[in-house]
C-alpha cells in the first residue's frame, strides 16, 4: 500500500513539473506572440485561430513543445556561460558599489 502510494506520488509530481516548466513557459510564449499579434499585425494569426475546433489541444501541445525549446535554449546558455566563464557581479560587489554612491538616485 505505501509502495502504490509513494509511486503515485512520483507520478504526480513528474505531471506537475513537467505542467509547471514546460507547458507554462510555453503559453507564456504563445501569450505573447499572440499579444503582439493583435496590437501589431492586425489579427492575423487570432483570426485564423478562431476557426480550428481542437484549439485548446493544439495550444497545449505548442506550448509543451515550445517549453522544451525554451529550456533546451536556456541550457545552451548556461553551458555557454560556464564555458566562457562569463561572471555577472556577485552581490557584495553590488553592495559596494550602492554604498559609495547611495545618494546617486535621492531627490
Amino acid at each position: 500500500m505505501e509502495s502504490t502510494i509513494s509511486k503515485l506520488l512520483d507520478f504526480f509530481k513528474h505531471i506537475a513539473r513537467d505542467i509547471l516548466i514546460y507547458v507554462l513557459s510555453g503559453l507564456i510564449v504563445i501569450g505573447n506572440i499572440l499579444l503582439v499579434d493583435v496590437l501589431y499585425n492586425s489579427s492575423l494569426i487570432f483570426n485564423h485561430l478562431k476557426y480550428i475546433s481542437y484549439l485548446p489541444l493544439l495550444i497545449t501541445l505548442t506550448a509543451y513543445i515550445l517549453g522544451h525549446i525554451i529550456m533546451g535554449i536556456m541550457l545552451i546558455i548556461d553551458l555557454a556561460e560556464k564555458l566562457f566563464s562569463i561572471d555577472d557581479i556577485n552581490q557584495k560587489d553590488e553592495i559596494k558599489i550602492y554604498n559609495k554612491n547611495s545618494n546617486t538616485y535621492e531627490l
